[in-house]
């Protein structure tokens, strides 16, 4: 069963794979928060300067979905920028509880301003919605163009989104597992 992580917020689709209307659309990072990721999918969801940025996610219900998750601060988001724009949330699933079975997967949750802290959250395959950061203002610095959170995942899948695409904070980004 696939655990299916929603828009952390109502906004526009700013990037996937490629930039939208940023200098001739060059490739969108993807950051390595460590050795042996396999990060992939980018994408950049606007917002407003505050907003609450939501994990929100499925739990995959009773049919072997994810029991526990767990929350990890990174900062090296933009290593030439400053905080907040350079600070992150990992969230990493699990199929058992306290953080123990299969990692089923993991999303990133940068430009984060007033992170959750580290932490083992047991969500028992339910329905779960809780705030991890709030959107950083625009530096117009480095890697951090406008409003944005960027995420990405990890033993993920994201559909094809349209440059400036519209989505809401119940649309899903990320199938995990």
């Amino acid at each position: 069963m696939s655990v299916y992580v929603f828009s952390p917020t109502t906004g526009y689709m700013w990037a996937q794979n490629y930039y939208c209307n940023f200098n001739g659309n060059p490739p969108h990072t993807v950051v390595n928060p460590y050795d042996g990721g396999s990060w992939c999918c980018p994408i950049d969801v606007s917002g407003s300067e505050n907003d609450n940025v939501w994990l929100q996610f499925d739990g995959g219900g009773n049919d072997a979905g994810c029991l526990s998750i767990t929350t990890t601060q990174w900062s090296g988001v933009c290593a030439s920028d400053p905080a907040p724009w350079n600070d992150a949330v990992i969230v990493r699933f699990y199929s058992g509880a306290n953080a123990t079975g299969t990692l089923l997967g993991e999303v990133m949750f940068a430009h984060l301003k007033n992170r959750i802290a580290n932490q083992t959250f047991n969500t028992h395959n339910a329905a779960t919605a809780m705030v991890i950061g709030n959107l950083a203002g625009d530096c117009n610095c480095g890697c951090a163009h406008g409003v944005h959170t960027h995420m990405q995942g990890s033993n993920t899948y994201s559909p094809s989104f349209s440059c400036n695409q519209s989505l809401t904070a119940g649309q899903w980004v990320y199938r995990v597992g």
